[in-house]
C-alpha cells in the first residue's frame, strides 16, 4: 500500500519526499471490516476512532506534494513523492517492522492480523528503500511528518501514562494528547539518533535553520524527539542524504475557537505557505 507520484517524471529523481504518516484510516479499515465488527471495538468506536485520527500525520500527505511540485517547479528536476496508505495508528510505516504494529487493538485482532500487517509493512518499505538505493546519488530524501500543537500529559487522573499505546490505555491515551495544553511544540528538525551521531545532512539542516529564522519561526533540532534507529528515516538518511521534519499540526490546519486535536481540518493556502517555504530550503 504504496503511492507513488513522481513531478517531471521525464528527469532523473533528485528529490525523494517520504510521507509515512499521513494516510487516513477509512479506506485500510474498509479492507478489514471485522476490526470495526469487532465487540470490544464496537463498545468504543468512538474513542478508537478518535485515536485513529490523532495518531495520523494530518496535512503531511498535502504538504508533500505541494512541496515536491514547488521543487519540481523551481528546479525542472524530478521528484517523487512516497506516500504510506496505512495508519499510522494500526501500522506505522515510519518504524522498523519489529516495532511497526500498534497495540491499539483487542488481543484476538491483533493475534489475527499482526503477521500479516508485517508482511504488508515489510513489502512497503523494501520498495521505498529500493527507490532510494536506485535514485542519483546526490538525490535528496525529506521526510515529512506533523504532530499535535503540544506535547502530551504524563499523568491523567493522576496516573502515569506509558508513551506506548495498548487496547487497555486507550482512554488514557488518547487523553494525554487531547487534554493537553501545556507545553507548545517547536518546528523539530530530526537530526541525531539515540548515541547523539548526526544523520540527517548538516548543509541542508543549516540551509532550512537559516529560512526559518529568516521567516520568524520556532525551531528545534530533535525536539520533542530525534531520529531513533528503529525509525526507518535512520535507514533511509543514511543511504541518501537528506533530512527529516515534523511540524505542528496548526502549521497547516485551519484556525479553531477552541483546539481540538481529533477534529483538524487541513487548510491548503497554509499547506501551500509551508511548501514554498521549505522547498526554497531546499533548492
Amino acid at each position: 500500500m504504496l503511492s507513488e507520484t513522481k513531478y517531471n517524471p521525464q528527469n532523473p529523481t533528485k528529490f525523494i519526499v517520504l510521507d509515512p504518516h499521513g494516510a487516513d484510516f477509512s479506506n485500510f479499515l474498509n479492507l478489514h471490516p471485522e476490526i470495526l465488527k469487532h465487540e470490544e471495538v464496537q463498545r468504543d468506536i468512538d474513542l478508537f476512532k478518535r485515536y485513529l485520527s490523532i495518531e495520523r500525520d494530518l496535512g503531511a500527505t498535502e504538504l508533500a506534494h505541494s512541496l515536491a511540485q514547488k521543487i519540481a517547479i523551481s528546479s525542472g528536476n524530478g521528484v517523487e513523492v512516497l506516500s504510506i496508505e496505512y495508519p499510522r495508528g494500526l501500522l506505522d510505516g515510519g518504524r522498523d517492522e519489529n516495532f511497526a504494529v500498534r497495540c491499539a487493538l483487542p488481543k484476538s485482532l491483533l493475534q489475527k492480523y499482526s503477521s500479516q500487517w508485517i508482511a504488508l509493512h515489510l513489502e512497503t518499505i523494501k520498495r521505498i528503500e529500493n527507490k532510494i538505493v536506485a535514485s542519483d546519488q546526490d538525490c535528496l530524501v525529506i521526510d515529512v511528518h506533523t504532530m499535535s500543537k503540544y506535547d502530551f500529559l504524563r499523568f491523567v487522573d493522576g496516573k502515569p501514562i506509558s508513551e506506548s499505546v495498548s487496547w487497555e490505555n486507550l482512554g488514557d491515551y488518547v487523553k494525554a494528547f487531547t487534554e493537553a495544553r501545556e507545553t507548545t511544540r517547536p518546528f523539530n528538525i530530526l537530526c541525531r539518533d539515540e548515541s547523539h551521531q548526526y544523520t540527517s545532512c548538516p548543509k541542508i539542516v543549516k540551509r532550512l535553520k537559516d529560512q526559518l529564522a529568516a521567516e520568524a519561526v520556532r525551531f528545534e533540532e530533535d525536539v520533542p524527539y530525534r531520529i531513533m534507529k528503529r525509525y526507518r528515516s535512520y535507514t533511509y538518511l543514511n543511504i541518501r542524504r537528506g533530512v527529516a521534519i515534523d511540524l505542528p499540526k496548526t502549521f497547516v490546519t485551519k484556525e479553531q475557537e477552541t483546539y481540538n486535536l481529533a477534529h483538524l481540518e487541513v487548510d491548503q493556502e497554509k499547506v501551500n505557505y509551508w511548501g514554498q517555504l521549505l522547498a526554497s530550503a531546499f533548492t
